[in-house]
């Protein structure tokens, strides 16, 4: 039967590994072509390891949801949870570094300009020796000032000063305002002579200022913190894409560790009521097998004279000449031989259904290791019973607390021997008998 849990998890990993090809296929394109720019070329190698890497993850994700490979879950579900915790140290780490750097406002213009000291020293790093020196000709490449260079904008003062530019347009493309420069269109400014009476400025971004249109202020500190600006704006924005894709990753890796145990939405109301299987999975779609099953139950319950969910040789034979069969002494021992599939010397109701129903058998199953898997989530001292206090807990913590009497009445209906607590038999006898009753599931032994 194949999971929802599984089913999640490698619908995220198909979609994960196409973004994987995605930019494997975009980094190779690059590498092939020599027209790239520098910028291009800079992130070809970065995009193509993330892109392997996407791919790996998410094939292992795949083999291990989808074809159930025990090796390759564990393996995925390591990987994802260093992932998720790497990305919160991230995250954190995100919000303390763009904390600082809003830019200052500048009296009757419409932007902003920013320095390099509101930035964190981290964020600094960014931009400081040889690596400002490969940043400098990707915005020459981007013609990031190109947009000043045409219309009203360009030649009106008034209208240039009400513009509301980019951080990256503001230090790079204009000389800063305390350098009182002359105005002539938006990317050429004429300083002020030394013998003026302006107001002198310190600031060394008025002599690294250039008119030379592929200069402009590329070697102010306020290009650099334009830069910085402009990163901290993207990493806002990614730490707000981080938190959606923590929630999305914590969502496929609880799919994921519900994948690995076996578990699925079929075994939720067998968890939350251990015995009473009312809702497992869809209802049969074969209405004349269910009713099969229910008359079937019906005589079992009548012959089953000491109600233990068990048929002694004398019960078995006295229900087979209930529907019509006549066996000898010798068949109905070697019937019982044949239909005892655990070897405890009864017939349990999943085992008439088996040897009286045989078409049940390819029907879906529940196996074994998966009722194993759920009796040991309640058997906490894994000594192989289930006490009281180990149900009441267990119970308790799936939000459904039992009263006294309901704990009481629990254990009496499964404790079939009265030794006060729930062997794995007698556990997967209850399971057998609400299953087949209801939606006619049968439990492999």
């Amino acid at each position: 039967m194949f999971r929802v849990s599984n089913f999640v998890v490698g619908l995220a990993n198909t979609l994960v590994m196409l973004v994987g090809v995605s930019a494997i296929g975009y980094s190779i394109y690059m590498f092939a072509h020599q027209d790239v720019t520098d910028c291009e070329s800079a992130i070809r190698a970065p995009l193509l390891t993330t892109g392997i890497v996407l791919f790996l993850v998410s094939l292992i994700g795949v083999i291990g949801s989808c074809f159930k490979e025990n090796l390759a879950m564990v393996s995925y579900l390591i990987i994802l949870f260093a992932g998720i915790a790497a990305l919160i140290v991230f995250s954190v780490f995100l919000f303390f570094v763009t904390n600082k750097g809003a830019g200052h406002v500048v009296s009757g213009r419409g932007y902003r300009e920013y320095k390099t000291v509101d930035f964190s020293t981290w964020l600094n790093s960014f931009v400081g020796g040889k690596r400002w020196v490969g940043i400098r000709s990707c915005l020459a490449e981007a013609s990031v000032c190109d947009d000043l260079s045409d219309g009203r904008v360009s030649q009106i003062a008034d209208a240039f000063y009400h513009k509301n530019l980019s951080p990256i347009q503001s230090g790079c493309c204009k000389p800063p305002s305390d350098c009182n420069f002359t105005f002539r269109n938006a990317t050429f400014w004429i300083p002020r002579a030394k013998n003026e009476t302006a107001v002198a400025t310190n600031n060394d971004d008025c002599g690294a200022w250039s008119n030379v249109q592929t200069e402009l202020c590329f070697n102010c500190n306020a290009c650099k913190a334009g830069v910085l600006a402009n990163i901290r704006e993207k990493w806002r924005h990614l730490l707000v894409f981080n938190i959606c894709l923590l929630i999305f990753l914590i969502t496929v890796y609880s799919c994921g560790c519900c994948a690995r145990r076996q578990c699925n939405v079929c075994f939720e109301p067998i968890i939350v009521n251990l015995f009473t299987v009312r809702n497992l999975c869809s209802r049969r779609k074969n209405r004349t097998m269910e009713g099969q099953l229910r008359q079937l139950q019906d005589i079992f319950n009548r012959f089953d004279m000491d109600g233990d969910g068990s048929l002694t040789i004398l019960e078995l034979a006295a229900l087979l000449r209930s529907l019509g069969l006549k066996p000898s002494g010798d068949q109905i021992h070697l019937l019982l031989a044949s239909m005892d599939a655990n070897g405890n010397g009864f017939v349990e109701f999943d085992e008439l259904v088996g040897a009286i129903l045989p078409d049940l058998n390819e029907e879906v199953l529940i196996n074994s290791e998966q009722l194993m898997n759920i009796f040991k989530s309640f058997d906490r001292d894994g000594n192989g019973f289930i006490s009281a206090a180990e149900l009441a807990g267990a119970m308790a913590k799936m939000g459904q607390p039992l009263t006294y009497r309901e704990l009481r009445e629990m254990i009496q209906e499964a404790d079939t021997n009265g030794d006060g607590v729930i062997s794995f038999g007698e556990f997967a006898s209850v399971m057998a008998k609400s299953a087949v009753e209801y939606f006619g599931l049968k439990i492999n032994s």
